[in-house]
């Protein structure tokens, strides 16, 4: 009795899978027509089952400098503007730029003075995946990016 119950519903489940493997067929067979009139009239046909497919087929992307693992498209280096610098109760520093990002001293250097703001940062990529924040061309601070 069971075996006839788990038969009746593998169609069910199948169906969606079969589907989805169609329709990214379809997709593939569209790019492959080498006239770019033929090719955009596939693409056209397939735009609203593409759009109803629970599959995202494409992203848009976002700025990703200083996030864990970077696109290979990303810049090694990007020149920022701090309006605000704040210390934790352990001592380390906390940047908040210009344009809203948020990053966190994570080494034990000591600042000094650096007078009144706006400050400009240099911030590039280290060793192993490690960032270093260059402050008024010669403070180096290993930073993580917090947001």
């Amino acid at each position: 009795m069971r075996l006839v119950i788990f038969a009746a519903f593998i169609p069910l489940i199948a169906a969606p899978a079969v589907a989805q493997t169609d329709l990214m067929d379809r997709v593939v067979a569209c790019a492959g027509f080498e006239d770019a009139t033929q090719r955009h009239a596939c693409f056209d046909k397939l735009t609203p089952e593409l759009r109803g497919s629970a599959v995202t087929v494409f992203a848009e992307p976002k700025p990703t400098f200083g996030d864990r693992k970077p696109p290979p498209s990303e810049p090694d280096q990007v020149k920022l503007t701090v309006t605000k610098m704040s210390k934790n109760p352990d001592g380390k520093i906390v940047f908040t730029m210009e344009d809203g990002q948020v990053w966190r001293q994570i080494d034990a250097n000591s600042v000094g003075r650096v007078g009144k703001g706006p400050w400009e940062v240099e911030i590039r990529r280290g060793m192993l995946g490690s960032f270093i924040l260059q402050l008024n061309d010669y403070t180096q601070l290993k930073v993580r990016r917090e947001k």
